[in-house]
């Protein structure tokens, strides 16, 4: 991932794609996400088919569709509000009640709020975007786009030339211009309708029509960190460009390591340190657990790394045995039965000294009772930190995203033993850094 990202960084800056408007429309900012994932997984024609399926599957929803934008309609309000608060679609069961952990701490009595489903289920009782939704595949029926496709062939040639891999930017970019010019329409109307001063949203890339029809209404745009930040994510790396049309204002994130990430396309003093609410919860939660020596937890990742992961677990039979250990597994490995490595997983489940668990136990349990994490999953990586675990990484998966904090974790090869007496001798010598310099939240406990 690392190398095909480094050169479509080098293409963007060399033929200015990022500056590259169709019909009026910044097209590579807007679809630069999924344009990168179509080069990086050179799949084509399965993701255009994926995309096809779900715009089916949501016509078939129409019904749903429909009474939520009856009864839960953003319009439906005759108060103005100084403030729009957009959730994440993935809620936290809070006190029985499911909460949107990155944006709770925003939302006040004069904050209108819009939720989004997860897995076509709502999960508040506030206001949601079917109506949004409804309106912009209307519309989109009726809006007439320049695709421009002299414009488009040109950069076409250019990704099959410099990456030797060929997409049909023409069907995509003709089906999202329709796409951002409803939307846009629509979020338009709903910020002169209700004339908020700042909306906040949890994840900006995939809104840039939302971000666009704010700024042109003078509303301040608000994204709150949601997960880790790196220099090959399409969502906030632009090569230290400052100046993106389809990014918020203001970013607010975890801890002053984000803030002072130099990628980012904003500058130092609209880049905030906000307290992660959720982590000051949970440390209050297991406020009386305490670190055991002999305690390693093991974190997976989705089935594409799991089979890499187990490989490193059996290769580290030795280490391992000298501690009890948690073999946390992902919920794609619990619903898929952990299909295609159930002999590694068998080999594992008899060791006695390794746990397999699913959600028997709370992340934030494990991370406050282990000493060591072993995982590939970047952001729990900068929670365990921020919790003072002992974090080793074996290169599976998007290990070379977690490259900017080398210096703070052991990566090793899938291949590679572990020494018990190296592992504690690297660490003893690793650099520290002070508490909150993740996630500020353990500041204040």
């Amino acid at each position: 991932m690392k190398n095909i990202l480094e050169k479509l960084f080098k293409i963007e800056d060399k033929y200015k794609l990022l500056d590259l408007k169709i019909d009026e429309i910044y097209i590579w900012q807007y679809l630069r996400g999924e344009i990168f994932d179509l080069i990086r997984n050179a799949n084509v024609k399965v993701k255009l088919e994926v995309m096809e399926k779900v715009n089916i599957k949501l016509f078939t929803k129409i019904i749903e569709l429909t009474k939520n934008s009856l009864l839960y309609n953003p319009f439906f309000t005759f108060k103005k509000y100084n403030k729009i608060v957009f959730l994440h679609n993935r809620k936290n069961l809070i006190n029985n009640s499911f909460v949107d952990v990155y944006t709770d701490s925003f939302i006040d009595d004069n904050t209108l709020v819009i939720d989004s489903s997860y897995d076509e289920v709502f999960q508040t009782k506030y206001k949601r975007n079917s109506f949004i939704n409804l309106s912009m595949f209307i519309l989109r029926l009726f809006i007439k786009t320049d695709s421009d496709s002299d414009k488009i062939h040109i950069i076409e040639n250019i990704i099959s030339e410099e990456l030797n891999v060929k997409i049909n930017l023409i069907k995509i970019f003709k089906k999202h211009l329709g796409t951002f010019k409803a939307f846009y329409k629509i979020y338009n109307l709903l910020f002169r309708y209700i004339k908020p001063k700042e909306i906040v949203i949890v994840v900006s890339y995939g809104q840039s029509a939302l971000i666009k029809a704010a700024k042109d209404n003078g509303i301040k745009v608000i994204e709150v960190q949601h997960g880790n930040i790196h220099k090959y994510h399409f969502g906030y790396s632009f090569g230290g460009r400052k100046n993106i049309e389809y990014f918020p204002d203001i970013l607010y994130v975890f801890g002053e390591y984000f803030k002072k990430l130099n990628y980012l396309p904003l500058l130092e003093q609209n880049i905030k340190v906000h307290e992660y609410p959720f982590f000051k919860y949970k440390l209050k939660k297991y406020r009386n657990y305490k670190k055991d020596e002999n305690v390693i937890t093991i974190i997976s990742e989705a089935e594409v790394w799991g089979g890499d992961l187990q490989y490193f677990i059996l290769n580290n039979i030795e280490f391992l045995k000298n501690y009890k250990v948690y073999y946390k597994l992902h919920p794609q490995e619990l619903e898929n039965q952990l299909a295609g490595y159930k002999e590694l997983t068998t080999k594992i489940v008899n060791l006695s000294f390794i746990e397999v668990i699913g959600t028997e136990y709370d992340l934030y349990e494990l991370l406050l009772n282990s000493k060591y994490i072993i995982s590939p999953v970047s952001t729990v990586i900068f929670e365990a930190l921020e919790l003072s675990c002992n974090v080793i990484v074996p290169k599976v998966g998007f290990w070379n995203t977690l490259e900017e904090i080398e210096n703070k974790i052991l990566l090793l090869d899938v291949n590679e033993k572990l020494n018990y007496k190296d592992v504690n001798i690297y660490f003893e010598k690793m650099e520290t850094y002070p508490k909150g310099y993740f996630i500020k939240s353990l500041k204040e406990n």
